[in-house]
């Protein structure tokens, strides 16, 4: 104790802190913010696992790693937040039976919205909250070998398939498929319709 502060210090080797009584914990404790104290870490002996009572905080730019050799990480620099991985692939894997995935996002106003939902109970149905941006001359395939195929920008859009028949079907009673294009004018007008109601086009 230097008058002030007290100090445990190892100057030549590895300093050691053991509990050798079977099933009994190593607890860290401080001040509670109200006079009295309470544990902050634990290292529990029966459980043999650590446990950390209070939230623990990263300073910025400090690396989270897990794994051998650090495989992956997480860290904030102070502007953006990080998950990072250099060895296998990533897997996000929720084992909560039908419980869902939420990708939330602000809404550009203030408002936190859930732009992407993983719903379990649906097959894993992926549902997009907001539109879905290919950029220009990127195709969205449909299909296990990419049968179908959409792509814009570039100055043309193109619906191209590439297996079997290609079937448009509008499956609501009495229902219609309506053929648009521009008029000259800058408007649409439809310039083929196929009528349900009175089975013609």
């Amino acid at each position: 104790h230097d008058g002030t502060n007290t100090l445990l210090r190892e100057n030549t080797g590895n300093l050691y802190i053991d509990q050798l009584a079977d099933d009994k914990d190593i607890i860290l404790r401080s001040d509670d913010g109200s006079g009295g104290v309470t544990p902050y870490l634990t290292l529990d002996g029966s459980a043999t696992k650590t446990l950390a009572h209070k939230s623990i905080e990263f300073q910025d730019s400090i690396y989270c790693g897990f794994g051998n050799g650090t495989d992956a990480g997480i860290y904030h620099d102070g502007t953006n937040f990080y998950y990072r991985n250099w060895t296998g692939a990533m897997i996000f894997q929720n084992e909560g039976t039908d419980q869902d995935y939420y990708f939330k996002v602000d809404d550009g106003g203030g408002n936190t919205i859930t732009a992407l939902q993983i719903d379990a109970s649906d097959a894993g149905t992926a549902i997009f909250n907001n539109h879905i941006e290919m950029g220009d001359g990127k195709e969205l395939k449909l299909g296990g070998n990419d049968g179908i195929r959409m792509q814009g920008g570039n100055s043309n859009g193109f619906i191209d398939n590439y297996t079997g028949a290609m079937f448009i079907r509008e499956h609501t009673d009495d229902g219609s498929i309506l053929l648009q294009a521009d008029n000259g004018s800058g408007g649409l007008v439809v310039y083929l319709t196929v009528d349900g109601s009175n089975e013609a086009v």
